[in-house]
């Protein structure tokens, strides 16, 4: 687990494992950590503007939807995000499975006879 939390890290930095080299701990920390934190308000900047896409989308989008949830009982929006926004997001998302950072979801459902909990996990449905 440390070496996939160290290669998430090294990927995170933009760095690949054949691009390091020895260096002392004072010449590492102050621009390893500045280099982190860029990156997590960059991150967390990306993560605000995805939500703000989507936010928008919806709030858009939202008579259509509500008029053929009551008509139909189910809505279809083509095209409700751009591209580029769902291509960001599935790319956070397969960076985060790979670094081990998801797992299988879970539901839970009482059983009707024994009256108790069963969890289960979710064929294909990651968190």
């Amino acid at each position: 687990m440390a070496f996939l939390c160290g290669v998430h890290v090294l990927s995170f930095l933009g760095e690949s494992r054949a691009s390091l080299r020895p260096l002392s701990q004072s010449t590492v920390r102050k621009p390893i950590r500045a280099t982190i934190v860029s990156n997590l308000a960059a991150a967390q900047a990306q993560r605000d503007a995805h939500l703000a896409t989507v936010t928008g989308a919806l709030e858009r989008a939202a008579p259509a939807l509500l008029d053929d949830l009551a008509r139909h009982g189910f809505a279809v929006v083509d095209d409700l995000l751009p591209r580029e926004t769902v291509l960001d997001m599935r790319a956070e998302c397969e960076a985060t499975r790979l670094a081990g950072g998801m797992q299988i979801s879970q539901s839970s459902q009482r059983d009707a006879t024994t009256g108790e909990m069963r969890i289960f996990g979710k064929h294909n449905v990651l968190s």
